[in-house]
């Protein structure tokens, strides 16, 4: 059972508190009873000096009223204290309270004693034994040998130190605990089973939000769309709304702020930081130190040693969304067809990414869009994503495609396309102003897709009737340059093709600025026309 809430972690640490008074323990530990009754019996008081009165050894968390004992294939923690294991419990892993992880437990006799216990209430579980860093009391050997000889009778088990778990941030323990479950071999590291009835009566966990209703945490995301679409361009839009709390494309107020690490093999260095500055600039805020760290080499994730260092940087620098641009210079190309290889590596990449808190971000390229799909300028498609396992492996996704052609002014018109497995789904129209050298801008805008289609529609309107007015103008222009004030011509020499030039023809007889006279063309007469005198001193 994992808490929803404050209350409810609250409650947690309850379920412990509750079967520690029902025990009516006095050394602040409840007795196990569950089917291992005879555990109880122990008493340590006589076996070591050093030891304090106590009849019980352990604690282990209460569901619905009922003790949960450790399952076949489960992963638990043994800590040091209530306070540690509830919350550790509180953060969806299970937990053992011993009591004594905080005496000394150096004698021969006690530590047999609580490695019988261990091993008897583990059965063909695994477990991690986290003792204080630096010692605690003196135990940390003493743990440790425990630790071995666990594993010495067959049952998965590393030794592990840190600060209570109880001190550290919410993210700082997540990390620790998911690096320590994967720190056991690999046949102890079984899925842990739960109840979807007893999660159904909880109430349902809110949507952890990075940019609401566009990215969520903790899920991988990919970010595509063709070539020069603008993709690393928006990702850093996103990167400093994550980092530094500014609205994303100045338009959706993002959630709580996080370390980015962005990492752009295809842009160089003093481009990415005009980029940045461009951003920061336009959303006026101030990026804190360490708030965005990036890197434009190519770093290669196929092999272990490099998936080693990214775990140190993100562990180094805190990091909340790690942004992979652009994938296919990051893995090898062998393979990329093969659904099976590619998940592979998506998996290990984002593994280390998941079990520092990091939520995965990478950009690919689509195919060429093909115009019988739909037009070279529609919504882009999570079947448009290149090679094989990108839409497969991609728990959400923004996909962008430009709404037209390239103004060749610094104007952008796009679309973007945001979903996810969260259920969250939308179609955006936005527009960047960048402008050209040597003063670029960051101006923009983001509106429905509705909307982006109208605002289409009326443009495609407005560039046909301006169209339509320019060949007008240029051909009554014609017309007035063919006019002549002292040959009169007809209608055929002087071009006249359209309805508005036979208009402009029209009214200029009517308002005496042309003259009419017969003309003899191929024996036959003819209307020939002719600039008059009154628009000649007009035009003089």
């Amino acid at each position: 059972m994992i808490p929803q809430s404050d209350q409810q972690g609250n409650e947690h640490r309850d379920q412990y508190s509750r079967f520690r008074r029902e025990a009516n323990d006095t050394d602040g530990f409840p007795v196990y009873d569950g089917s291992l009754n005879e555990l109880a019996d122990h008493s340590l008081a006589s076996t070591s000096a050093e030891t304090s009165p106590g009849q019980t050894t352990f604690a282990i968390p209460h569901i619905n009223g009922k003790p949960r004992n450790p399952i076949a294939g489960e992963v638990w923690f043994v800590v040091a204290s209530i306070d540690e294991a509830s919350t550790i419990t509180n953060h969806g892993s299970l937990a053992v309270a011993y009591n004594m992880v905080n005496q000394r437990i150096r004698d021969e006799e006690v530590l047999s004693i609580v490695t019988n216990q261990l091993d008897e209430l583990m059965m063909d579980s695994a477990c991690v034994v986290v003792g204080t860093l630096g010692g605690g009391n003196g135990n940390a050997e003493s743990w440790k040998s425990i630790a071995s000889e666990l594993v010495s009778r067959g049952i998965p088990c590393v030794y592990r130190e840190s600060e209570p778990i109880d001190k550290l941030s919410e993210k700082q323990a997540k990390r620790f605990l998911s690096r320590w479950k994967s720190d056991l071999p690999v046949s102890a590291r079984m899925p842990e089973v739960s109840c979807v009835g007893e999660r159904l009566k909880q109430e349902p966990k809110p949507v952890d939000w990075l940019i609401p209703n566009i990215l969520s945490r903790h899920e991988p995301a990919i970010l595509g769309g063709p070539e020069k679409s603008m993709k690393t361009s928006l990702a850093a839009d996103l990167a400093v709304s994550i980092a530094a709390g500014s609205p994303f494309l100045g338009s959706i107020e993002p959630g709580a702020k996080e370390n980015v690490f962005f990492l752009s093999a295809e842009i160089r260095q003093r481009s990415l930081d005009d980029l940045f500055r461009r951003i920061v600039s336009a959303r006026g805020v101030d990026l804190e130190p360490g708030s965005i760290q990036s890197s434009s080499e190519t770093i290669r994730f196929d092999n272990t040693a490099n998936l080693a260092w990214l775990g140190r940087i993100l562990e180094k620098n805190d990091t909340g969304v790690f942004f992979l641009d652009p994938a296919y210079l990051s893995f090898s190309g062998d393979g990329a067809e093969n659904l099976m290889k590619q998940g592979e590596r998506f998996q290990a990449l984002n593994k280390v990414c998941r079990d520092n808190g990091t939520t995965l971000v990478m950009l690919h390229h689509t195919k060429a869009i093909d115009p019988r799909t739909g037009g070279t300028y529609r919504p882009t498609k999570l079947g448009d994503l290149s090679w094989s396992g990108y839409k497969e492996f991609a728990r959400q996704w923004l996909l962008i495609n430009r709404r037209g052609e390239y103004d060749y002014k610094g104007n952008h018109r796009l679309w973007l396309t945001a979903g996810g497995s969260t259920g969250h789904s939308g179609l955006y129209g936005v527009d960047i102003a960048e402008g050209l050298l040597p003063n670029r801008t960051w101006i923009t805008s983001l509106t429905s897709g509705d909307e982006a289609t109208e605002k289409d529609r009326r443009c495609r309107e407005a560039g046909r009737q301006q169209r339509a007015d320019d060949a007008e103008a240029g051909a009554n222009r014609k017309l007035m340059e063919s006019l002549s004030h002292s040959e009169s011509r007809t209608k055929r020499e002087l071009n006249v093709r359209t309805r508005q030039q036979t208009e402009l023809l029209a009214m200029m007889v009517e308002a005496g600025e042309v003259v009419v006279e017969t003309v003899v063309r191929a024996g036959q007469p003819r209307d020939g026309y002719r600039l008059s005198r009154e628009h000649k001193q007009v035009a003089v």
